[in-house]
């Protein structure tokens, strides 16, 4: 694992664990693991997750993401597969909006392909020349965070959803945060025990699968019980699911 993976940045030789990068998509309404992509070196989010955007974005799908996945290859690159997207506007770009304007169509030119770019230059050759894009100041209110405003880019336009409605939305991204959590702290997947790469590969996989059967079994529940999803707790599923296996 010490030849394959990279350590943490400033960690001192023979000190600490290998890292392994990873990118994951989850499915807003069901909270299903759709895919995940990793790396045995750092990268930046948008290059490790641009296979993950290509393998499940599907037509009518809106990918609701940070402002690290801001970038206009990867709007276009949504756009070009049929879907959309929703992001929180990265904070080196204009907004164009001018004093308490909160809602505003602009268009975004296709700039010089920038080093890194995960495309080839001919994937990014192919993208269009310019998207619109609609830019959204919000204010985010919700149950134990702090009211904030932000800035919102998105290529759905207004006659598809209404400002209030892209804030509510955005303010379910945190729910991926909350998924990871409860794979690494719940499932234990923050500390992978696998002594080789290969065995890695297999841990990862496993977990995949395990945290698909819990969330399967809470949708289950929650149709059956006709209660929202989101009052199911992934941690008391989980403990549900293995004492049914292994008894009291």
């Amino acid at each position: 694992n010490a030849q394959v993976y990279a350590y943490a940045t400033g960690q001192k030789p023979g000190c600490g664990f290998p890292l392994i990068y990873m990118a994951g998509m989850f499915s807003l309404s069901s909270g299903a693991w759709l895919g995940y992509a990793t790396s045995p070196k750092h990268r930046h989010d948008l290059a490790l997750s641009v296979d993950l955007v290509r393998k499940h974005v599907r037509p009518g799908d809106v990918v609701v993401a940070d402002r690290a996945y801001c970038a206009y290859w990867m709007l276009a690159l949504i756009q070009v597969l049929g879907g959309d997207a929703l992001v929180r506007l990265h904070q080196a770009r204009i907004t164009g909006l001018g004093p308490g304007q909160k809602d505003k169509v602009i268009t975004w030119e296709k700039p010089p392909r920038p080093g890194g770019c995960p495309l080839s230059a001919e994937e990014y050759a192919a993208l269009p020349g310019e998207i619109t894009v609609r830019i959204v100041r919000r204010k985010l209110e919700a149950k134990g965070q702090r009211t904030r405003e932000v800035i919102l880019a998105t290529t759905l336009c207004e006659k598809a959803i209404r400002a209030k409605e892209l804030g509510e939305l955005y303010l379910r991204r945190w729910q991926v945060e909350l998924h990871f959590d409860d794979l690494k702290t719940t499932l234990g997947m923050d500390h992978l025990k696998s002594k080789s790469p290969a065995m890695v590969d297999r841990a990862l996989a496993v977990y995949h699968c395990a945290h698909n059967l819990v969330r399967a079994l809470m949708l289950e529940a929650a149709v059956r019980a006709e209660v929202p999803l989101r009052r199911l707790s992934f941690k008391g599923s989980s403990g549900a699911l293995l004492k049914a296996i292994h008894g009291p």
